[in-house]
């Protein structure tokens, strides 16, 4: 059931480190607009919260979880390299034997320096249009507050669930054929990450690009806050991806190759002749004209 799938994802790990190891300066674009792709979902997200909180509706996590969609959609469909999703497709060409650690280590921290280059360009350019004001400015301020005063604990376990529904989102991108199916799949797994409010460690490097920028000075903020968020929540996520995800789903295929093995190897050998069989061909041979 799975071999198919997971044979995709460990040959798009084999396929992303050779594009990586001979262009890695295409590589570094494309990981950059995953995070600037990213970025521009979190602007969506925290302008429609600001908008919503300025009201007074309690129905702001609602309608910023049916937004953020957007940006893993231009991640996948537009194509790019984001740091979360490669995580689990890494981590399945490694265990599948298709890539080194080596390897591995090296794309995971090229992408993610492409994607941290990203969110800052979104970030600055953001800010650039003077749109990061009011109730919007107010709701970047206040969650990369948030985020920067959360333990560490509290940071882990949210990335850890935030990057399984993530990957979980790659993952059914390889089993699904048509483009709505992957749409929607994309959609329910991300609805599902932001309403409860997961952490995302490139939308969080967002997050904290514009609230720095915004705050002034004496602010509250600090780059010391925001890296301890983006830390804790890389650390989290990195667990969601390649343990909860990678290895799990790695774990299945092999056993069901395991099982198969046997089967596939019976049906290739042909049934023993019976001894009276082997006794009238001998004598055909030899008695033959």
């Amino acid at each position: 059931m799975y071999q198919e799938s997971i044979q995709k994802v460990s040959d798009s790990a084999a396929s992303r480190l050779h594009r990586m190891e001979h262009a890695p300066g295409a590589f570094l674009v494309l990981s950059a607009m995953a995070g600037l792709f990213i970025g521009f979902a979190t602007v969506l997200t925290f302008t429609l919260g600001g908008l919503f909180q300025t009201a007074g509706s309690t129905f702001g996590p609602l309608v910023m979880g049916l937004s953020f969609a957007s940006g893993l959609s231009l991640v996948i469909f537009a194509g790019s390299e984001l740091f979360t999703g490669n995580l689990f497709i890494m981590s399945t060409g490694y265990l599948l034997r298709k890539v080194s650690l080596r390897g591995c280590a090296k794309l995971l921290v090229l992408c993610y320096l492409g994607n941290l280059l990203g969110s800052l360009l979104l970030g600055w350019l953001f800010v650039g249009t003077g749109l990061a004001q009011g109730a919007t400015g107010d709701f970047f301020i206040k969650a990369a507050t948030i985020k920067s005063s959360l333990p560490a604990s509290d940071l882990i376990f949210r990335g850890v669930l935030c990057n399984v529904l993530v990957c979980a989102s790659v993952w059914t991108n390889f089993h699904m054929k048509s483009e709505s199916g992957k749409l929607i799949m994309i959609f329910w797994c991300l609805f599902a990450f932001i309403t409860p409010g997961f952490e995302h460690c490139i939308a969080n490097m967002g997050t904290h690009a514009v609230a720095l920028m915004i705050q002034g000075s004496g602010g509250a903020l600090s780059l010391w806050g925001a890296a301890y968020n983006i830390f804790f929540s890389t650390v989290g996520n990195i667990i969601g991806g390649c343990v909860f995800m990678g290895m799990a789903y790695s774990y299945v295929a092999l056993q069901e190759r395991a099982q198969d093995s046997p089967v596939k190897a019976e049906a290739n050998i042909a049934p023993a002749a019976s001894e009276q069989e082997l006794s009238g061909a001998a004598h055909h041979a030899f008695y033959r004209p």
